[in-house]
């Protein structure tokens, strides 16, 4: 009996992949979570892997403004350590003023807050543990 086990994840394959939804000038929808990591979905597509270093977040917020696809030095392989990512990423977007909304629930009991970057070519959803100092930094910032 054969064991066929799924190819070993290729996070080049999965960058070509995005930057030719960039240059469809898709609208992306892209979830983040406590890895460094994005789930990129959109209208043809759910759910695709895409591991991210600084380089290549700064690419995919460059698209969602401009719709500008290129990737000069975003080198998809290169690894990084980013510990708190999501809440480092996100103070960086409310520092830089962009719009950014709180996804409300109907009960406030969750153990997370999930909001919403708004751009002009797509969103990123956070979901980021519900602590007092991330929750007193979004309020200063009226989110």
């Amino acid at each position: 009996m054969n064991i066929i086990l799924p190819p070993a994840y290729d996070n080049e394959s999965a960058h070509h992949q995005v930057k030719q939804l960039m240059e469809q000038k898709k609208n992306l929808s892209i979830r983040v979570d406590d890895t460094p990591c994005a789930w990129i979905s959109n209208s043809d597509m759910s759910r695709l892997k895409y591991m991210l270093n600084t380089a290549s977040w700064n690419w995919i917020i460059n698209y969602l403004e401009t719709g500008n696809p290129d990737d000069f030095k975003v080198f998809p392989l290169q690894e990084e350590s980013l510990p708190d990512f999501q809440t480092t990423f996100l103070k960086a977007l409310v520092d830089k003023k962009h719009k950014i909304y709180r996804i409300p629930f109907l009960r406030e009991t969750q153990p997370y807050i999930n909001l919403i970057a708004v751009f002009k070519f797509g969103k990123i959803y956070f979901r980021i543990r519900l602590t007092d100092p991330i929750v007193g930094y979004l309020n200063s910032n009226n989110i």
